[in-house]
């Protein structure tokens, strides 16, 4: 739970910048009863073996913290940083890699280049392929 809470604290802390706007989260980062976390919705689910998967959503539906076997030793954090246009800006995995998204425009979805951190600190560039939009069907 101290995981849970320090990863909500520093999701808090971050502000993403976007075309000179900054988005942050809501205040407090404390937990609250009724699915909330610091204003933030909590989905929990359970899978068959009954293992414990947490997701914080902001109020716009973005991921901002992903928590695997929650409250076992096998606990596992994810965290996600994203702009004032929901773009997401920046993920760190439970072993401190990172990967930071870099977009052409404000309004675009699909990164132009991401760099994933590693954690001795290696740095790699990737360059997505944009999705593949299938042909209109030509049976019509």
């Amino acid at each position: 739970m101290t995981r849970i809470i320090l990863a909500l604290l520093f999701a808090a802390s971050v502000a993403c910048v976007a075309g000179g706007q900054e988005a942050k989260p809501p205040s407090g980062g404390r937990e609250a009863d009724a699915g909330t976390k610091g204003g933030w919705r909590v989905e929990r689910s359970k899978d068959k073996d009954g293992k414990v998967t947490e997701v914080t959503r902001d109020e716009r539906g973005n991921i901002l913290i992903r928590t695997h076997n929650v409250g076992t030793p096998q606990e596992a954090i994810w965290l996600y940083t994203y702009s004032s246009t929901s773009q997401l800006m920046s993920e760190e995995a439970p072993d401190g890699t990172r990967a930071l998204y870099d977009y052409e425009t404000p309004d675009s979805q699909t990164p132009k280049r991401v760099k994933v951190i590693s954690p001795d600190g290696k740095e790699t560039i990737v360059t997505p392929k944009p999705p593949v939009v299938p042909p209109e069907d030509s049976r019509r």
